[in-house]
């Protein structure tokens, strides 16, 4: 039976292989498979209306991305922004701290990075593609990938299912795993010591916390941290 699905979906054709049907995309599949699409809504006989690119952007499984463990430090200390900015003593030292806090969040938004090691968890419903792009890197490793089914229970993917990429910013699937949620808990950053943090990085930052102190009300960065952040920024299409 010749379908068109209206979301991304997986599916065992033959029982045994899990594969991928795409929104937009034509498949011929056996009866029982296309019953279940058609009944959940996944897809439509393929001699009804095409779909609308509205119809198709919509399908695309839906992802959500999180931070679920912090750096544990900032890669500048409350003396090395007192030291640059010439201040003595402490009245102002928590001030500092959350200007740091503030920098370090801007900047990492502005690059796309992580610059203290940090958790993420990459979430997707139903199943991820077979190529997933790991944002906030530079990724150090994959913690763990998880499927969920819709009472929660969880299942450990085996690790020899998937791989990082060469450059480490893509996870890729031997098989696509596919639940009712899957979930991939990965660590970024360059490293666990604010020494790990690429130099040019750091003196940003304190330019940037030195603008924040002179400039209480600016929430854009100086143009001098905005060049050398932008230098590191990730592009993913």
């Amino acid at each position: 039976m010749r379908i068109i699905m209206r979301v991304n979906r997986c599916g065992t054709p033959d029982g045994t292989r899990l594969l991928r049907y795409v929104a937009g995309e034509i498949y011929e599949v056996p009866a029982r498979l296309a019953q279940h699409f058609l009944h959940a809504g996944y897809g439509l006989t393929f001699n009804t209306s095409p779909l609308t690119d509205e119809e198709i952007a919509m399908g695309y499984a839906k992802r959500l991305v999180q931070r679920t463990t912090p750096p544990a430090l900032e890669p500048v200390t409350v003396s090395e922004a007192k030291n640059f900015l010439r201040i003595d003593g402490n009245v102002e030292d928590a001030l500092l701290a959350d200007m740091i806090k503030a920098a370090r969040i801007g900047a990492e938004q502005q690059t796309g990075l992580s610059f203290i090691t940090q958790t993420w968890t990459l979430a997707y419903d139903d199943c991820p593609p077979p190529y997933v792009s790991l944002p906030h890197g530079p990724v150090q490793s994959v913690a763990t990938v998880i499927a969920m089914d819709e009472n929660e229970q969880s299942t450990t993917i085996a690790a020899s299912n998937y791989h990082l990429s060469a450059d480490k910013e893509q996870l890729n699937f031997e098989t696509i795993p596919s639940s009712h949620r899957v979930e991939i808990d990965y660590v970024t950053g360059f490293g666990n010591a604010a020494a790990d943090v690429p130099a040019d990085i750091k003196h940003a930052l304190l330019i940037h916390v030195a603008w924040l102190y002179e400039h209480r009300d600016s929430i854009e960065p100086p143009a001098a941290s905005a060049l050398i952040y932008n230098a590191y920024r990730t592009i993913r299409l």
